[in-house]
């Protein structure tokens, strides 16, 4: 797929990414090939797959195991959560469209002669080691062992898993809870590579300066051209990591990043592509999220509400993270009541800060008019 000079020209890209705008991105931003260290915010992990994990279909041709997903079908129990969205957007498919995706089967073939459109390929989020149709085995201490994120610090660590129908753009974001994230390609998936865009830093500023909220965009209105032309504007800020199957990489959450995934329908006509994962949360970055995110949304019912800051940093923070942060919990707290008081100042009806502000200013007022204005008024009368 990949040859010195950039990627090959048969390699079906997401709608709108062209060829010349990927062999850009390997040209021009700074590539990633280091081991993840605790500072990285993205790099490989030395762990090679037999040290990772195991699978039932022990075949290095993945025909066997691509067929038996196919078979089998997308909700695997009434709870399943599994939710099956658009490429490139967080948007659901409406109900008239999934409840007709029964079988894997119906995802592949929902897809066939819509390339360049929306409904191009099909993302299928929210998926874990339990509810994945490919099974596969953890091994203990290894990378994807919750209990070794656990017991490495996490506050909570859990499956993350994703499956991919077909040619895939991630939109820019920063990850829920700003998770370290663990991510590995299979090495049975043949015809699969991806290219993760990260930004360098990751400041209170630049996070809320950059468009991170792909369910705001309308499916067919939004290109995902359009963000990786900004990328390049600004290359000096971004870098790139390729991955390839076999490989497993860890990420840190915070940073703004997009996720190309390009497939090579000569060696993968299905279009498959899995990554299987463990996301680990830390409390430090849980209270960053909370303190920063534009979007501050918690489950009512059925559906989202947005809260105020205060609500939302209750709402998501145990008592144990309250514990562990200490004093910068609190001085957080002492800077949103101090904020809410200077919004509450100036000519509110109701507000004290704004009565006391316009008395005073009306007396000032009454005794100009009294000592200058009025004497002026009497000497032009005569």
């Amino acid at each position: 797929m990949l040859h010195s000079t950039g990627i090959a020209s048969h390699v079906k890209l997401p709608r709108s990414i062209d060829i010349e705008t990927i062999n850009q991105l390997i040209q021009n931003l700074d590539i990633i090939s280091t081991p993840f260290i605790n500072e990285s915010i993205i790099g490989f992990l030395e762990n090679t797959e037999e040290a990772t994990c195991s699978y039932s279909y022990q075949n290095i041709n993945s025909t066997p195991i691509i067929n038996s997903v196919l078979q089998k079908k997308v909700k695997s129990s009434p709870n399943d959560g599994k939710q099956i969205k658009h490429a490139s957007t967080e948007l659901l498919y409406k109900p008239s469209v999934s409840k007709n995706l029964i079988r894997y089967q119906d995802i592949f073939d929902f897809i066939q002669d819509k390339s360049g459109t929306p409904d191009e390929a099909v993302v299928l989020c929210c998926m874990k080691k339990t509810n994945n149709p490919v099974t596969y085995k953890v091994v203990i201490g290894g990378p994807l062992d919750t209990n070794a994120g656990k017991s490495q610090g996490a506050k909570k660590s859990e499956s993350c898993d994703l499956m991919f129908f077909g040619p895939v753009y991630s939109s820019l974001h920063a990850d829920v809870w700003y998770t370290h994230r663990n991510s590995l390609i299979p090495s049975w998936n043949h015809g699969v590579v991806k290219f993760w865009i990260i930004r360098k830093d990751c400041k209170a500023g630049t996070n809320s300066t950059v468009p991170t909220c792909p369910r705001t965009k309308e499916s067919k209105a939004f290109k995902p051209i359009h963000e990786l032309i900004t990328i390049l504007s600004e290359k000096e800020h971004y870098c790139l990591l390729i991955q390839r199957p076999g490989q497993l990489i860890r990420h840190y959450g915070r940073h703004v990043h997009c996720v190309i995934t390009a497939i090579d329908a000569t060696i993968n006509p299905t279009g498959f592509s899995l990554s299987i994962g463990r996301k680990d949360a830390y409390s430090q970055d849980t209270f960053w999220y909370c303190s920063g995110s534009k979007e501050r949304l918690i489950a009512v019912g059925d559906s989202c509400k947005q809260v105020t800051r205060s609500r939302f940093l209750k709402e998501n923070l145990t008592d144990k993270d309250i514990r562990e942060l200490g004093k910068e919990f609190v001085a957080k707290k002492d800077q949103m009541r101090i904020r809410k008081k200077r919004k509450k100042a100036g000519f509110q009806p109701g507000n004290s800060h704004g009565s006391k502000r316009s008395s005073s200013f009306v007396s000032y007022l009454t005794e100009l008019y009294i000592t200058s204005i009025l004497p002026l008024i009497h000497v032009s009368c005569l």
